[in-house]
């Protein structure tokens, strides 16, 4: 039962928005506070909305799926960017289980044919090995369990796609915390000492959490906008050598403000892995164009929070509506030479390309740069200083705190009950419609798959009847 609670934690990118607005605003109990969790939701009829989606961050098929799409690396099923359940991963959130089976009749012919992916997966100093996939995800225990399987299979293709608004929506304080670590990383000699090192990989750890809050946002028009960007302006005017991170203390040491410090760890975990990657893109993206200072303080804040499953995951703002372009931030050309573009994002998301093709029934997990290329020489030789794949890793917490585990930006509070994160049921509700929507439209694929498979069995069979009979075909 503990398992399933933390699943969404132990799938970094595709839950991370997800796992986030969660424990902002769904059915997560007043007192959690990001320690392990055991029976903290008995009391709360809305925590089954929770306990299935930190499940099925996971998620997939695997169980009743043709054996001819679960290959040893989970490989996908054929046409053009879609695997075995492509309805999942292709068509919108929205889309009714019957669209969801007529786009893949529609590609019936093709279904026997491998996907061919662009990117180069035999580089091995890229793309890690399945065993540090598995690792990283924890894989150990689904693998023997088709039921989890199962779940890990069918979500996460849809679970991916929220890695593009993501990344859209929080750009300016992924490109702050990336580009800061990068730049002590490139600053740290290739031979320095070990306790160096350790004091890189702190900076880091910390960095990737103050990414992943969603309130610790320096874009003027909230209350949280003067001190985030007074605590981000002592980072930024630090030399490159110091690798300290300020505390979190006066302003943010008030019950109200220590409830919303908090990042999902399936978010830090992805933070954690593409540091390098992301530090090089939003360097690159941003180009000489607000230097000369923080600049994302002089960007407003969204008017909408990021939302998710129809739902703003963020308590003090209001859901975006249909016809809002989430991609559309003409606001963040102020400090932007290069403007964000969503193909160049689709591109990229949701792992870089560090991950297989078909892992977990993906079809893609993004590109990264062409193997020779200065970028991907930067990337690896910052991921080598930050031990990266292997330091980073999903762990059995769902959210994690300021002071908590090996993140060391503000002391433990004498009380933690006094600052549990804040629950709201409404949002559990949205998020458990668009589940079991998602369900349906995989049980629809599956009853059309077996009538197929059924009707075609039930053909063969009878055309060699008749062949033996010697009787015409009709």
């Amino acid at each position: 039962a503990q398992g399933s609670i933390f699943a969404c934690s132990g799938f970094g990118i595709p839950c991370a928005p997800i796992a986030s607005g969660i424990v902002a605003r769904a059915s997560v109990p007043r007192q959690f506070t990001g320690l392990p969790m055991v029976a903290a939701g008995r009391r709360h009829a809305a925590m089954a909305a929770f306990v299935v989606l930190a499940s099925f961050a996971l998620v997939g098929s695997e169980a009743t799926l043709p054996r001819h799409a679960l290959g040893t690396d989970d490989a996908c099923d054929a046409e053009a960017g879609s695997c075995a359940v492509s309805a999942l991963q292709i068509d919108s959130i929205r889309r009714a289980p019957a669209a969801a089976v007529a786009a893949k009749e529609e590609n019936e012919d093709s279904e026997q044919r491998q996907q061919q992916p662009e990117e180069d997966e035999s580089d091995t100093n890229w793309v890690w090995s399945r065993s540090e996939m598995d690792r990283q995800q924890r894989m150990e225990k689904a693998r023997s369990m088709p039921f989890m399987l199962d779940l890990y299979r069918t979500f996460a293709p849809r679970m991916v796609e929220h890695c593009v608004e993501w990344t859209a929506f929080f750009w300016p304080m992924m490109s702050f915390w990336s580009q800061e670590v990068l730049r002590r990383v490139e600053a740290m000699p290739a031979d320095a000492d070990a306790v160096s090192m350790e004091k890189l990989h702190k900076f880091a750890k910390n960095a990737s959490y103050l990414m992943c809050d969603f309130w610790f946002d320096p874009r003027n028009g909230t209350e949280w906008s003067e001190p985030v960007t007074e605590y981000m302006q002592r980072v930024y005017s630090a030399p490159a050598t110091d690798l300290d991170m300020p505390m979190l203390d006066g302003w943010f040491r008030n019950v109200k403000r220590m409830k919303k410090l908090w990042a999902a760890d399936s978010c830090m975990f992805w933070a954690d892995s593409l540091m390098c990657d992301l530090g090089i893109w939003s360097r690159e993206r941003q180009g000489s164009k607000g230097r000369d200072g923080l600049c994302w303080d002089r960007v407003p804040a969204p008017e909408y929070g990021f939302t998710s499953f129809g739902a703003s995951m963020m308590d003090d703002r209001k859901t975006a509506p249909e016809s809002f372009d989430a991609y559309a931030r003409e606001e963040y050309n102020e400090c932007l030479e290069q403007p964000l573009d969503k193909a160049d994002l689709q591109h990229h998301c949701p792992m870089f390309g560090h991950y297989h093709s078909g892992f977990l029934n993906v079809s893609s997990w993004g590109a990264g740069y062409p193997a020779g290329s200065s970028q991907y020489n930067q990337v690896l030789q910052c991921q080598a200083k930050l031990n990266i794949p292997a330091s980073a890793s999903t762990t059995s917490a769902l959210v994690l705190r300021p002071w908590g585990g090996n993140i060391t930006l503000m002391d433990p509070p004498e009380d933690e009950r006094a600052v549990g994160i804040d629950f709201n049921f409404e949002i559990g509700k949205s998020i458990m419609d668009h589940v079991f929507e998602i369900l349906r439209e995989r049980d629809e694929w599956r009853k059309s798959r077996h009538y197929k498979n059924f009707k075609k069995a039930y053909t063969e069979q009878s055309e060699k009847v008749k062949a033996a009979k010697g009787e015409e075909s009709p």
